[in-house]
């Protein structure tokens, strides 16, 4: 029995960390990692090729930057400027970890003090992932070592606390520190450089579909986590403000497409570049799905300029998808290397534009009962997504919804006792559905059961509800009862409360014996996020001392876990031709 407890404990165990391993945070270095190699040679160059001959021998990044700032300046940022067996924290990998960290201001503070000032701000960020991990604990290096339980709960960390990272949220969290970019960039440029990489993960998150176009507060991570899965996959349409590539990205996207292919800035930009498998299909403007490809910056080029001739529309996806969209590849890399470029600029003491007010995400009616899509003039600054005349993608709600979302896995391992013998205790087993797919997809089940927020919902109304149905197993030293059990699901979200009625008919085994029998009870689940922990009264079976079933009051306590079917069928169907190796 211990054994068979230990099994089935690290099974579940496995579980997290399965669904961990899918918060990969790759696209976010190497996209970041891009754009500060594109953006430093422009700028170094002022844009400018006749500065390098026909085969860029006599530009050296690290040299240009080591000439201005020093060895232990912007230099410190760059990848390609490290020792050969260094592992820093480069500026993409600052853009990565604003994932593992509680806010992004985080990094900025060594043994809980801010710095006093922000001159030493180099000697007050980690300089390793190891020290990062040291000081914070966060998921990556954990999830590498695997060496405690702890490990694999910090790899759920980010489905519960990352809720910033969504909407309106989102917008706030871009903007503050963009404008924190610009007031220091004058003064202590490396600073500004960090704060901009953590707001270039924001950017990066607005420009994955999933982030922007439904809610996150007050929905259950399950919940939010489909949604924020299937649309990823699914993508949408994106539109490029035409003025702005005109006066803005326009150079940059000339001056990457003119640098020759032995060029230094070409080449690391290739290393750093999402490769995706041979035979992946991916999109590019005028050429509809296809497959032959080169998997490097000229295709991006490409598929961009040819988004560009036509209307401007370029097709997202999100988290592991990005390199299925060239274009959309491409276009993260200028925008964030525009950014890096008017930092530098406003270094040299060139005022840096002033920022647009962003609007706000609007994604319920004024009454809060239906939820809407935010697609058409949704905007932030010179970003906007456009979803009128979308080739039937997004055309409206229902069609946003449908095949979007799936279901959910729900786990439970627990133990039970009777009122009537306490001593005895036993132990539980569930593996539920949660057809999440279904409820999205029917319009009013939709809009009475998911992302209702307590402000439109009543703590005992039908809303915030679901039904889960799946298989039960109790089992203790006198009998195995297989079976099935239904659950009625009722979530209050503003005490992270979710209240259960539930029956369940279970085929009780003992003593050569066989007899099926009704259970029922109330089951209360503290906790909205990924996991859950869980007790419930209720009427159930036990065998007495004169060795009969016996019906008898039972509390029963455990562990509930959700895993998205999004979040299994990402990483073993979605994502596995797009998704490079990790390191690089």
């Amino acid at each position: 029995m211990f054994t068979k407890k230990r099994m089935i404990a690290f099974l579940c165990l496995a579980g997290l960390s399965f669904d961990s391993a899918a918060l990969d945070g790759m696209e976010h270095e190497r996209l970041a990692d891009s754009a500060i190699v594109l953006g430093l040679s422009y700028w170094l160059q002022d844009g400018d090729l006749a500065h390098v001959d026909g085969s860029s021998t006599q530009f050296d990044l690290c040299t240009e930057l080591t000439n201005r700032f020093g060895t232990e300046g912007v230099v410190t940022l760059v990848r390609h400027c490290m020792e050969e067996n260094a592992k820093p924290i480069t500026y993409g990998g600052t853009a990565r970890v604003v994932d593992e960290l509680h806010f992004p201001q985080q990094i900025f503070v060594r043994e809980g003090r801010p710095g006093a000032n922000r001159d030493p701000v180099r000697n007050l960020l980690p300089r390793t992932y190891e020290e990062l991990n040291h000081r914070y604990n966060v998921r990556r290096e954990l999830r590498r070592k695997f060496r405690s339980t702890n490990a694999v709960l910090e790899g759920y960390r980010a489905l519960s606390f990352n809720q910033v990272h969504f909407q309106n949220d989102l917008l706030q969290k871009m903007q503050s520190l963009r404008l924190l970019a610009h007031y220091t960039a004058e003064e202590e440029i490396y600073y500004s450089l960090i704060a901009n990489a953590l707001s270039d993960h924001f950017l990066q998150d607005y420009l994955a579909p999933g982030h922007i176009l439904w809610p996150r507060n007050h929905s259950h991570d399950s919940v939010a986590t489909s949604v924020h899965d299937g649309t990823n996959q699914k993508g949408a349409w994106f539109e490029v403000n035409t003025q702005f590539w005109d006066d803005n990205l326009r150079a940059l996207a000339d001056y990457a497409q003119d640098l020759a292919e032995t060029s230094q800035t070409n080449q690391i930009m290739n290393q750093y570049w999402l490769k995706r498998r041979a035979d992946a299909d991916y999109i590019c403007p005028g050429g509809g799905l296809v497959r032959e490809h080169t998997g490097d910056i000229e295709e991006g080029l490409r598929c961009l300029f040819a988004a560009v001739q036509t209307d401007h529309r370029i097709f997202l996806y999100g988290d592991g998808l990005v390199s299925k969209s060239p274009a959309q590849q491409m276009l993260m890399i200028l925008v964030q290397a525009e950014r890096i470029v008017e930092l530098m600029r406003a270094h040299e003491g060139v005022a840096p534009r002033v920022l647009r007010r962003y609007e706000d995400i609007v994604s319920f009616d004024e009454n809060y009962k239906e939820l809407m899509v935010p697609t058409t003039g949704l905007s932030f600054g010179d970003y906007r997504f456009v979803c009128e005349n979308c080739g039937g993608r997004y055309n409206n709600e229902q069609e946003a919804f449908e095949g979007t979302v799936r279901g959910v896995l729900l786990f439970g391992i627990g133990g039970q006792s009777p009122f009537r013998n306490v001593g005895s205790a036993r132990y539980q087993l569930a593996l539920e559905y949660l057809p999440l797919g279904f409820m999205a997809n029917n319009a009013r089940v939709r809009n009475a059961t998911i992302h209702r927020p307590p402000g439109g919902c009543r703590t005992w109304s039908y809303c915030n509800t679901g039904i889960a149905f799946g298989m039960d197993y109790v089992h203790d030293g006198e009998f195995t009862a297989p079976g099935f059990g239904l659950r009625f699901i009722k979530a209050i979200p503003s005490v992270n409360l979710q209240v259960s009625p539930y029956a369940k008919f279970l085929n009780y085994r003992f003593a050569q014996q066989t007899d099926w029998n009704l259970s029922w009870g109330v089951r209360a689940d503290w906790g909205f996020s990924i996991g859950s922990f869980y007790i419930s009264a209720g009427k159930e079976y036990f065998v007495n001392d004169r060795r009969a079933l016996e019906s008898t009051g039972m509390v029963s306590f455990g562990i509930g876990v959700g895993l998205p079917v999004s979040r299994v069928r990402k990483w073993t169907v979605d994502n596995r031709r797009y998704k490079p190796e990790d390191d690089y």
